[in-house]
């Protein structure tokens, strides 16, 4: 497919470029950032480019019959070809040092929406064109945006397509270096749009379908010279563990599975767990990387999954693809000031967003049911006291927290179902009455902590005492 040459040339000629005329030359088009000129000998006609920034000329083309309209898309593709070419009319890449203003990538962005992509299949949505423009505003601006989006609207064509021509374009390049302080430039020149999502079907999609396309889209319209580089981020428990895995195989009895492990031993085979089919979450979970590596791990320098790690720190990669989850134990590493899960980034665009303060709760919250409750008071009493008097102080306290517990969320449920009667939701919202509140001030901070200390002092019995070993503070 071919994007029509006057999306790649202009006839208009800058006014605040001096260019050396006469009778015999004069300026035809600019393209590629050059402007051509055409030169009359009386023989024949000389034709030559010029770098509107740098000055430089160069000779593309001799010809016995002026150029006419047939020739131009012939001439502009000399000019591309040539040593003084710069960054077409159409083109968002720009090197180090260079920056597109606002205005030519809202142009860009313009021509995307409205001429690249119909010739694609895709219509021209105003709601979709509406909220890439927003995107570039907001990016420009270095402000946080909220942007709701119908079913349909193709949000994701719209934010990639406005973050990567920002990108590309560095338009953030420069105040990065009052945002990142200490890190040195050459680090800020390629930093990655992180796109973290909820699921894990969108994360497939943006990866093997919308990127690839917008890439091949893009780079043949001349939009930007290489192609979109992205990168899937995981949690370690989704990679595969070599040391891990030949540890489990000897224990293996199931012929299929050995015979799936075994493969799993070749130089090439996947890591990426979700790759490997045949395996049951109990298989995987006992060959998957573990929180801490081991210093002394044979496998250490052969080890694919600290490759691979690499791999996705390279500053070639233009977007990194996470989930909710995966994004804010990056912000929690960051705030603790221990090493982060993510490089250094220049944009954030969480997709899914509605979903995304469940995912902060899970991260950073505490979630205790009553069954949480009962369970723990099952497992303490169980345990066993030489002491009788200390079993009946811990049986006491386990009693007690679970009585108060069961009160309160048998009166939270009730509420609930009284007040949402006739809603469908699997969430309710409860008041706590003064029922309630007398419940849960029974089983307050204080009290719990008290209960904790009972507990720990009963636990603590003679023979730990003998043995020398450290009293257990409250």
């Amino acid at each position: 497919m071919t994007i029509r040459t006057n999306r790649k040339m202009s006839r208009n000629i800058p006014k605040e470029i001096h260019l050396t005329t006469s009778e015999n030359t004069i300026p035809l088009l600019t393209a590629y950032g050059c402007v051509l000129m055409e030169r009359d000998t009386g023989k024949s006609y000389i034709y030559t480019a010029i770098n509107l920034k740098t000055g430089r000329r160069e000779v593309i083309a001799r010809k016995q019959a002026p150029l006419t309209t047939k020739g131009v898309n012939d001439m502009v593709e000399k000019i591309r070809m040539s040593d003084v070419a710069g960054a077409g009319i159409l083109e968002a890449d720009r090197h180090s040092g260079d920056k597109l203003p606002l205005e030519s990538c809202r142009e860009i962005m313009q021509i995307v929406f409205h001429e690249i992509l119909p010739q694609y299949g895709y219509g021209v949505r105003k709601e979709q064109v509406a909220l890439a423009f927003h995107i570039m505003e907001a990016l420009d601006r270095r402000a946080v945006s909220l942007a709701e989006a119908e079913v349909g609207t193709g949000k994701s064509l719209a934010y990639l397509i406005a973050a990567i021509i920002a990108k590309r374009a560095r338009l953030n390049g420069y105040w990065n270096l009052s945002f990142y302080t200490g890190t040195p430039y050459v680090d800020m020149l390629n930093m990655p749009i992180v796109v973290a999502t909820s699921s894990i079907a969108l994360q497939k999609v943006l990866m093997c379908e919308v990127i690839p396309n917008i890439s091949d889209m893009l780079m043949e319209a001349g939009v930007i010279t290489k192609p979109i580089v992205a990168a899937l981020r995981k949690g370690r428990e989704h990679y595969l563990c070599k040391q891990k895995l030949l540890s489990h195989i000897p224990f293996v009895q199931d012929d299929y599975v050995r015979t799936v492990l075994l493969q799993l031993c070749e130089p090439n085979a996947p890591i990426d767990l979700a790759e490997v089919d045949g395996l049951s979450a109990y298989v995987k979970r006992k060959i998957s990387v573990p929180d801490r590596c081991a210093r002394n791990c044979p496998n250490h320098a052969a080890c694919a999954y600290l490759h691979f790690r690499e791999q996705l720190e390279s500053s070639e990669i233009d977007i990194q693809v996470c989930n909710h989850n995966y994004l804010l134990a990056d912000t929690l590493r960051r705030a603790e000031g221990s090493r982060p899960l993510i490089p250094n980034y220049q944009m954030i665009i969480i997709d899914e967003a509605h979903k995304f303060l469940c995912a902060a709760r899970s991260m950073y919250g505490v979630e205790l049911s009553v069954c949480d409750i009962l369970e723990t008071c099952d497992m303490a009493y169980t345990l066993k006291f030489k002491n009788e008097t200390a079993k009946m102080e811990v049986n006491s306290i386990l009693n007690h927290v679970a009585e108060q517990a069961c009160r309160m969320f048998r009166k939270l449920e009730e509420t609930a179902l009284e007040e949402n009667d006739n809603d469908e939701k699997t969430r309710f919202t409860a008041a706590l009455d003064s029922s309630g509140l007398r419940n849960l001030r029974n089983i307050n901070k204080n009290t719990v902590n008290r209960a904790a200390a009972n507990l720990l002092r009963a636990i603590y019995d003679r023979r730990n005492r003998q043995r020398g070993l450290p009293k257990p503070q409250g």
